[in-house]
């Protein structure tokens, strides 16, 4: 995503200063251009879901952005994980506990804590938190080969053991 423009050439080494300056303007430019398209198409319509929830915009687009930079690493979508989230959090509180000790926006147990070397291991941290969400989520769907319940596993949802109706959290999340 981020490598030469399709229909990009070689070209030729700049030979003078300024022509190595113009040619670094224009490739900065191209990259700036690839960034806007990412933030129009992918983060932007997340960011405007998260307002709806919580009036942060700081907040929403950095959380809009871990969102797709994580589910692009994970190989999931990242309204997915979206979704996930508002379930898990839908007050967008990066602090957030739950009465088990699930901690922030993607609510992961601190058990998981260190089991990604791409994951920070702060919990609290909003981009940690959500890669740790994204992995367990994909590592769920791997196992089981199905969405539904990879869901049920991510919110720890046991037949007659945890939370009552936990088995409508896929709906929950589908909504």
């Amino acid at each position: 995503r981020w490598g030469p423009s399709p229909g990009a050439t070689s070209r030729r080494q700049p030979s003078t200063p300024t022509d190595r300056l113009i040619a670094h303007a224009i490739d900065i430019d191209r990259a700036l251009k690839g960034v806007d398209e990412l933030y129009e198409a992918e983060v932007q319509p997340l960011e405007q879901v998260l307002l709806r929830y919580r009036n942060d915009q700081v907040l929403a687009r950095r959380v809009a952005t871990a969102l797709v930079r994580e589910g692009h690493r994970a190989g999931i979508k990242p309204d997915v994980l979206l979704a996930v989230l508002l379930v898990e959090n839908p007050w967008i509180e990066p602090k957030a506990r739950s009465p088990v000790g699930a901690r922030g926006l993607m609510q992961v147990m601190p058990g998981h804590r260190g089991n990604w070397k791409a994951c920070p291991g702060n919990l609290d941290d909003i981009e940690s938190n959500i890669c740790y969400g994204a992995q367990i989520f994909r590592d769920y769907l791997r196992q089981t080969g199905n969405v539904e319940t990879a869901l049920l596993r991510y919110n720890g949802c046991v037949k007659g053991t945890n939370t009552p109706n936990c088995d409508l959290y896929p709906q929950q999340v589908f909504a």
